[in-house]
C-alpha cells in the first residue's frame, strides 16, 4: 500500500473491512459519551409526568407510566401506594445508574 495515500481516502474507497474498523474505533472512543447520553435521556424520561399526560393519556392498563401511576394516586389520597411505586421506581433508577457505572469502571480497567 502505498504511504501517500490517507486514511480518508481508504474509507471512501468503500471497502467494508476498513469501514467496519472505522465505525468500531469510533463507537469505542465514544463509549463514555454515549453512555451519558443514553443516561441523560433515561433520566429525562423516568421524571417526566406532565408530557406522557398530555400525549398518551392516563388509561388504565394502556397509557399508564409509572410516573401518572403516582401522580395519580398521590392526587387520590391513596399516599402508601404513591410512595412504594416512588421507591420502586427510584430502585429501577438507581440500578441502571448502578449498571452504567460498572460498566464504565470495567471499560476503563480493561481500555487502560
Amino acid at each position: 500500500m502505498p504511504h501517500d495515500v490517507s486514511a480518508l481516502e481508504l474509507i471512501l474507497s468503500g471497502d467494508p473491512a476498513l469501514i467496519a474498523i472505522v465505525r468500531l474505533s469510533l463507537i469505542v472512543d465514544a463509549r463514555f459519551s454515549l453512555v451519558t447520553a443514553l443516561l441523560a435521556g433515561y433520566g429525562r424520561a423516568a421524571a417526566e409526568v406532565g408530557a406522557v399526560i398530555i400525549v398518551g393519556g392516563n388509561i388504565d392498563g394502556f397509557t399508564r407510566t409509572m410516573t401518572t401511576a403516582i401522580a395519580l394516586e398521590t392526587s387520590k389520597g391513596d399516599l402508601p401506594l404513591a410512595m412504594g411505586l416512588g421507591l420502586v421506581l427510584i430502585t429501577i433508577v438507581v440500578l441502571v445508574n448502578a449498571g452504567a457505572w460498572g460498566l464504565r469502571r470495567a471499560g476503563e480497567r480493561f481500555a487502560g
